[in-house]
């Protein structure tokens, strides 16, 4: 039940997000502004934030249009901040009130998705809990653990061969059943 849960989660990432990012590819920011002006329900039928952030999409817009990476990048972290708050936080409150068990286990055994041998949850975060949504924020962007910044190339991680492009898109590439026995 707990494996479906977390889907579930995933799954409302995905049907909130990923219209938008087709739309944007097949016509441009012209297609989430008429979205923005023509639907003003709330994320995956929740009571919180509005069918799409024009702001975010904006913002990356212009990051794409003027070739500005970090436009790009604050983009993406309004993106995060959207999905971490109206739709990934109530499935952690369903989880919290039902299994609050689970809670402390995700959060002990929570490593970065992008560099699994990079400092794992806890330790970046000490005494934190995923249910958190400050203590996610702090996993995600944190420095050289970050699951951002490794993923941006940001991070000094010397080992870990992520800082080159190529190789991160490459590991866009490799399917999840062979990508997840490494963060068991």
């Amino acid at each position: 039940m707990t494996t479906h849960e977390i889907m579930g989660g995933q799954i409302l990432i995905y049907r909130d997000l990923a219209w938008q990012h087709r739309a944007y590819v097949s016509s441009g920011i012209d297609a989430i502004y008429y979205v923005g002006e023509s639907d003003d329900l709330p994320a995956n039928g929740g009571t919180a934030g509005s069918s799409v952030d024009i702001n975010a999409w904006e913002l990356l817009d212009k990051g794409v249009r003027d070739e500005v990476f970090r436009s790009v990048k604050d983009s993406s972290l309004l993106l995060v901040e959207r999905e971490q708050l109206h739709i990934i936080e109530p499935m952690w409150a369903d989880l919290d009130a039902n299994r609050q068990w689970f809670i402390g286990t995700m959060s002990q055994k929570a490593k970065n998705p992008v560099d699994p041998d990079n400092s794992p949850f806890l330790t970046v975060v000490p005494g934190g809990s995923v249910r958190n949504y400050a203590d996610r924020s702090s996993f995600a962007f944190d420095g050289a653990h970050g699951v951002f910044p490794v993923w941006w190339g940001d991070a000094s991680l010397a080992t870990s061969g992520l800082l080159t492009t190529t190789t991160r898109v490459n590991l866009v590439k490799i399917p999840l059943t062979t990508r997840g026995p490494l963060f068991q």
